[in-house]
């Protein structure tokens, strides 16, 4: 039997089915991008590390 992942949602909307909600790691990765766009003019040398393990240098 293969394992699946549980399904986890960021926001859900009601009355909507959850193919309509938003996925927790998608609303991670627009908040990281989000985070990096606004942080850079205030740091020289951003690292981020993702969650699959890879680093990004801004």
């Amino acid at each position: 039997m293969p394992i699946t992942k549980p399904h986890v949602y960021a926001h859900s909307l009601p009355g909507q089915p959850p193919d309509n909600w938003q996925p927790l790691d998608e609303h991670l990765k627009a908040v990281a991008g989000k985070v990096i766009k606004f942080g850079l003019p205030f740091a020289g040398n951003i690292r981020v590390e993702s969650a699959q393990g890879r680093d990004y240098a801004i």
